[in-house]
C-alpha cells in the first residue's frame, strides 16, 4: 500500500468505507464499568498528519487479532473502514469530533517506519484553568488540562458500603493562579500511584488527557474517565512553559485572583511616569492610533509540523527545527513589533491556531505624548469584524483592512507590565479596545480571572474555532 492519495481524518464521512488514512495511535484504552466490567472492544486515538485527532473502535470480535498489531505510538497506514457519526446520547467523547472510527472485516492495516510519514509523538488540546466551570456545565466532551502537583495524598484503599473494594488518589493541581481538585479512581489510580516516583523531577507536572471536568459549590474536580490518560513530565511545550513560569519568585503570587483597582482615565505622558507598584494593574486611555506597523517580513512560510519558520534551501522550504523538507509549508500572517526576532515560547500557547493570530504594533497618541501599543488577536478582531483567515492578501500586499485602524480615536485598556514600570520595555500591551472616545470607566471592583485560554497550542491546532477570551463589561454593546 503506498503511502500517497491518503485521506485527512478532518475529510472522513459516513458515505463510504473505502478510506485509507496514515495515522499514529496515540492512545489505546478499554472500557470499564464503575464496576469493573471491562467491555469487549478496543479503543484508539489515532493522529495524522494535519494535526487532527479522531476516536477509533475496534469491535470485540476483532480486538484480540489486532491489539497484536496496533500499538500505542506506532505509525499505521489503514484502509477499508466505516465512519460512523455520533449521535446527540454519546456522552464524554475523548476529542471534539463529530464522527469516529468503526474497524471491519474489511479493515486492512500496515505498520510504517517513523522515516516514511512525519506524524507528531502526540497532542493536546489544553484549556485554561478559567474556561472549566463552562466544560464543567457539559457532558459531551472530555477535556486536556496541565498543571503542577500540589499537596498529593497517599493512594487510599477501601470497600465501600456495597462491599466493593475502592481505590483513589487525591491531589491538587495548579496553574499559579488557580487549584484544582483532582481524584483518579481504580486501577488508574494505582498507575498514577505506580509512576509517581520518588526520583521525579521537582515539583511534577501533568498532562492529564481527556479528563471528566465537574464541579461542585463553584469548586472544579477532575477525575479519570475510560479515556484519560495522565503524562508525568511530559516533553511538551506546555510543561517547559511552566516550568519556566516556576522559577519566577512570584509564579504563584500573580493578582489574577485579588479585587483589582477601579480603572483611571490617564493621559500617555501620566501612564510613562507611574510607579513601579502599578505594574501588571489596568488604566485607560483615549487616543489617536498614528500609525500600525508594517513589516516586509509580516507573511511567513511554517513548517507544517512545529509551525516554527522555515528556510529556503534549493528552492524547497526546510524547516531547521525538525530537520525536513516541508513539502506543503503553511502560510503565517504576523505582525510583530520589529524588534521582535522570534516567536517566544508565550505565543505557542495562547491560541488553538497561533500561527492564525494578530499581534500589530501601533503607534498612538494624545495631547501629551505617544506610545506604541501591541494589538492582539481579539482586540484586532473586534476592531475589523474578520479573523487571520477571513484575509485575503494579494502579492503580499499589506492588508487593507488593518490600514484602515490608522487615524481614528479609540479608547484602550492597557496592562502595565513590570517591564513597562521598569523602564525596560516602552511597548505596551492592549488588553481591550473600543472606537471613540465616548466611553467613560466606572469604578468597577471586579474579581475575575482576566486569562485567556490554552487552546490548542502549536502542537494540537483544534478543528474549531479560537477559544477566545471572555469580552469584559468594559466592551460597549456595539462596535
Amino acid at each position: 500500500m503506498a503511502t500517497n492519495n491518503c485521506d485527512n481524518l478532518r475529510n472522513l464521512k459516513s458515505a463510504r468505507s473505502d478510506w485509507k488514512i496514515i495515522v499514529r495511535v496515540i492512545r489505546v484504552w478499554k472500557v470499564v464499568t464503575r464496576h469493573g466490567d471491562v467491555f469487549k472492544g478496543m479503543n484508539l486515538l489515532l493522529l495524522d498528519g494535519k494535526k487532527c485527532r479522531m476516536h477509533a473502535f475496534v469491535p470485540g470480535s476483532m480486538s484480540e487479532r489486532l491489539g497484536r498489531i496496533l500499538v500505542d505510538g506506532n505509525l499505521y497506514i489503514i484502509k477499508n473502514f466505516q465512519v460512523k457519526d455520533y449521535t446527540p446520547t454519546d456522552k464524554y467523547r475523548a476529542v471534539e469530533m463529530d464522527k469516529q472510527i468503526v474497524f471491519t472485516t474489511e479493515t486492512k492495516i500496515k505498520e510504517l517506519a517513523e522515516s516514511e510519514v512525519f506524524i507528531p509523538k502526540n497532542m493536546f488540546d489544553l484549556f485554561e484553568y478559567s474556561q472549566l466551570q463552562n466544560r464543567a456545565k457539559q457532558i459531551v466532551f472530555l477535556t486536556d488540562i496541565v498543571g503542577v502537583v500540589e499537596k498529593k495524598d497517599d493512594i487510599n484503599r477501601y470497600t465501600n458500603k456495597e462491599g466493593v473494594r475502592t481505590v483513589n488518589v487525591r491531589f491538587k493541581l495548579s496553574d499559579g493562579r488557580k487549584k484544582l481538585n483532582v481524584t483518579f479512581w481504580g486501577d488508574f489510580a494505582e498507575e498514577f500511584e505506580k509512576a509517581y516516583t520518588d526520583d521525579l523531577e521537582q515539583p511534577v507536572i501533568v498532562i492529564i488527557a481527556s479528563a471528566k471536568i465537574s464541579a461542585w459549590h463553584d469548586e472544579i474536580d477532575v477525575a479519570n474517565y475510560s479515556p484519560t490518560q495522565f503524562y508525568i513530565n511530559y516533553e511538551h511545550h506546555s510543561v517547559a512553559r511552566l516550568r519556566k513560569m516556576l522559577q519566577d519568585p512570584n509564579f504563584s503570587k500573580h493578582k489574577f485572583s485579588r479585587k483589582r483597582k477601579p480603572l483611571q482615565l490617564m493621559k500617555i505622558n501620566n501612564i510613562k511616569n507611574l510607579p513601579a507598584e502599578f505594574a501588571e494593574d489596568e488604566v485607560i486611555c483615549k487616543v489617536t492610533i498614528k500609525l500600525v506597523e508594517i513589516r516586509k517580513d509580516w507573511n511567513k512560510d511554517i513548517c507544517s509540523s512545529c509551525y516554527l519558520e522555515t528556510k529556503e534551501d534549493n528552492g524547497s522550504k526546510f524547516c531547521t527545527h525538525c530537520d525536513r523538507i516541508v513539502p506543503h509549508a503553511l502560510k503565517r500572517l504576523y505582525f510583530y513589533p520589529t524588534r521582535v526576532n522570534k516567536i517566544s515560547a508565550d505565543d505557542h500557547s495562547t491560541t488553538n491556531n497561533f500561527f492564525h493570530r494578530f499581534k500589530i504594533t501601533t503607534v498612538a497618541a494624545d495631547d501629551t505624548g505617544g506610545l506604541e501599543i501591541v494589538l492582539k488577536d481579539r482586540e484586532v478582531m473586534n476592531l475589523i469584524k474578520k479573523g487571520v483567515n477571513d484575509l485575503k492578501p494579494q502579492d503580499n500586499v499589506f492588508p487593507p483592512e488593518l490600514k484602515k485602524i490608522q487615524g481614528q480615536n479609540y479608547t484602550v485598556v492597557l496592562r502595565l507590565s513590570t517591564e513597562n514600570k521598569n523602564k525596560k520595555d516602552e511597548v505596551y500591551v492592549a488588553s481591550n479596545i473600543m472606537v471613540g472616545w465616548e466611553y467613560t470607566p466606572e469604578p468597577i471592583v471586579d474579581e475575575g480571572d482576566q486569562s485567556r485560554t490554552t487552546q490548542t497550542t502549536f502542537c494540537e491546532p483544534s478543528d474549531s474555532s479560537l477559544h477566545l477570551d471572555t469580552i469584559s463589561q468594559l466592551n460597549p454593546p456595539a462596535l
